[in-house]
Parts: structure tokens; sequence; C-alpha cells
């Protein structure tokens, strides 16, 4: 009797398990009226499923693994607040059409972790999606456009991945604010993307274009890699930002291509294209030990890199060429090393700059018969004089 006893009892506390953990697909307005109140009812692990249709609800999700569904055309208007708004973990957002949350809300506010926000059009709000402590969120396959504020804009979040979306027509693109370890791979962004004291992000293969390109404010220690910046008014501009590597990259179109300024030192500019920009390919004020190699600066409007007040910075085996006024230029810059660059159609000039080494570069203007010649000018109070630096050792051929 006693076995028996035991094990209907433990018949019973598996059933009555299963049942409590039992998934469930829930349908609005089937099931429930409204999505709050599916979500109300609705178990962790639970599946809602939404029809088609206007829904005029400020969503909350409280409670981990919840999946929210849309058929197609379902619509959430949030009447100016927040639309969705996210304390909870393993939450999916699929499908949605989201508007209306007014201009100092979001379309979409997540607080928490772990959560996919995927194939959803957010428009007409403050923010599109907004990130706060949240990490390991996946955002991918979105359509973000004419937002008063941000597309995505990321507070003190880590270890997302923002991936293939359409971000357009909003007053900003993407912004990072003390962010970590982040991805934004493969995104078409308008109006810039800024990072913010935010560190060891990668940013690959995006296409940017509009009023702004990459904006990197006290942000070190990113990796910027083949992406795509035409049309902005500076393709890459760092500010106080250091040991960064921008490697492989197209930037044209521009006014300048890429802007370091303010201490923006130890950086790496590598392997890029930067072309047909209406100022400099490359300019550097105030920055200082950084590495500028095997890039192609051609056809840009002024120079193709120019050094300010910068020092010991080493430019290497670049195809410098048919750029506007000149190669390279040097204002108050010193102890900057100048090698194996191939100057063609261009030439380099400097201003008060001194013990700048100049060593072993192809001019396509050298007369093959003594060192090369670079002219520069000295001020002294009021007046300029003629000074001279020396390739000792120029390439008779390019460097391949």
């Amino acid at each position: 009797m006693k076995v028996a006893s035991i094990i209907i009892t433990i018949f019973l506390i598996a059933s009555s398990v299963g049942i409590a953990t039992q998934k469930r697909d829930i349908i609005v307005p089937d099931d429930y009226p409204t999505i709050q109140e599916a979500i109300n009812n609705a178990n962790e692990g639970d599946r809602i499923f939404v029809r088609s249709g206007v829904y005029k609800e400020n969503v909350l999700i409280n409670k981990d693994r919840i999946m929210l569904y849309g058929e197609k055309n379902a619509t959430i208007d949030g009447n100016g607040s927040n639309v969705i708004t996210i304390y909870a973990n393993f939450i999916t957002i699929h499908g949605f059409k989201i508007i209306n949350s007014g201009y100092m809300n979001s379309g979409i506010y997540i607080d928490g972790n772990h959560c996919y926000i995927g194939n959803n059009v957010i428009e007409n709000n403050g923010y599109a999606i907004c990130l706060n402590y949240s990490c390991n969120n996946v955002i991918e396959n979105n359509t973000i456009s004419h937002n008063y504020k941000d597309g995505i804009c990321l507070y003190n979040s880590e270890n997302n991945i923002i991936d293939n979306n359409t971000i357009l027509n909003n007053w900003n693109g993407i912004v990072m604010w003390n962010c970590y370890n982040n991805s934004i791979e493969r995104n078409n962004i308008e109006n810039g993307t800024f990072l913010y004291n935010s560190t060891k992000n990668i940013i690959r293969n995006n296409f940017m274009n509009g009023s702004d390109g990459l904006f990197l404010y006290h942000s070190n220690n990113n990796s910027i890699d083949a992406n795509t910046i035409s049309n902005d008014g500076v393709g890459m501009l760092l500010w106080y930002s250091c040991n960064n590597k921008m490697i492989n990259n197209e930037i044209f179109n521009n006014e300048y291509g890429i802007w370091l300024c303010n201490n923006s030192n130890d950086n790496i500019i590598s392997n890029n294209i930067i072309a047909s920009n209406n100022r400099d390919g490359i300019y550097l004020i105030l920055s200082n030990k950084n590495e500028i190699a095997d890039n192609i600066i051609t056809s840009n409007n002024k120079r193709g890199v120019s050094l300010m007040l910068s020092n010991r910075n080493r430019i290497s085996s670049n195809n410098i060429t048919s750029n506007g006024k000149y190669g390279v230029y040097l204002y108050y810059s010193n102890c900057n090393f100048i090698w194996r660059n191939n100057f063609i159609d261009n030439d380099a000039f400097f201003e008060n700059s001194f013990f700048n080494l100049w060593l072993r570069n192809f001019w396509y203007n050298w007369i093959g018969i003594i060192p090369k010649v670079i002219q520069g000018r000295i001020k002294i109070r009021y007046d300029y004089y003629s000074w001279y630096a020396i390739d000792w050792f120029p390439k008779v051929m390019p460097w391949k």
C-alpha cells in the first residue's frame, strides 16, 4: 500500500508540473481582445499571435519568455506614450508596425536581456528602439524610419547585436552612451552613428550616408571595418578617441574623409579607399602617434593627408594620387615618419614643421639624379622664408 501511494503521489506531482509548464499559443483578439490582456494572462514560454488590425495600446511586458508575433498589418499605436515597454528577459517582438509614441517616448523601450526584436516597422516615434542597461539582445531586419530622435539608442548596454536594419530619415541613426562590446553590422544607416564613452564595439559592413557619418567621442578600442561612408559632412570624426582601428572602409564624397582631433592618439587607419572628398582625405589636428598605412587616397579636392599640430605619426605604404593641392601637408607638425608611399600627380608641402623623416617614397616628379627635395616654408616673426626637407633615397619605380 505504501509503495502504491508513493507511486500515485509521484504521478500527481509530475502531472501538475507538466500542466504548469505547458506552453500555449494565444491569439488576439480571438482569445483576449487586447495584447495587454493576453500578456497578463500568459505564462513564461507562451506565444501570443496578434491578428491584422490597429491596436491602440501601451504594451507592458514584465514577465520573462513571452513571444509576441504580429500578423501582416498588425499595428500597435502608442498614442503618445511608449508603445512597448519591456522589463523582462528572453522576450520576442516580431512582425509589427509600431507607431506614435510621442516626441519624448520610445516605440520599443527595453530594460532587459536576451530579447529579440526582428522584422518590425517602427516609425513616427520619439526614439524608435531604446536599450537601457540591457545585454545580449538582438535587433535585426527592422525598418526604422521617420522617428523624431534616434533610430536606435543604447545606454550602458553590452553585448548587443544590431544587424541588417534599415535606419532612415531619423534625427540620428544609432547612438551609444557608455556601451561596451556591441556589434553593429550590415545596416543601412542615415544621419550618423555616434559613440560616446563607448569601448570595444564592432562597426562592420554598414552603409552610412546623410548629414553625419561616424562620430566617436572619448571612445577607445573600437573596430571600424569594411563600411561604406558617403555624402556626409565628415566620413569619420574622432574626438579624444584612441586605439581605434579603421580598416577596409570606403569613404568618398564627404566634406572630409577621416578627421582625428584633440588627442585622438594611437589609432590605425589602414587599407581604406578615401576618395573624392570635398576637402581633405585624412585630416589630423592635435593628434599623435597614429598609423596611416596601405590606404588609397585619391582625388580629394584639397589635400590627401594633412597634419596640423600633430607629431610622431607614421604615414607609410599609401597610394597618394591626384589630390587637389598636396598629397601630404604638414603644419607645425614634427617628428613624423613618411615612408614608402607612392606620390603620383601629387607633391608634398610643409610649414614650420621640423625633424620629419621622408624616406624611400616614390615621387612622380623626381628627376632621378639627386635626392628628392620637398619644398616648405618657415615663419619668423611676420615673414615667411623658404625651407626644404630631403628624401635621400627616393624609389625609382612605384611601390606595388
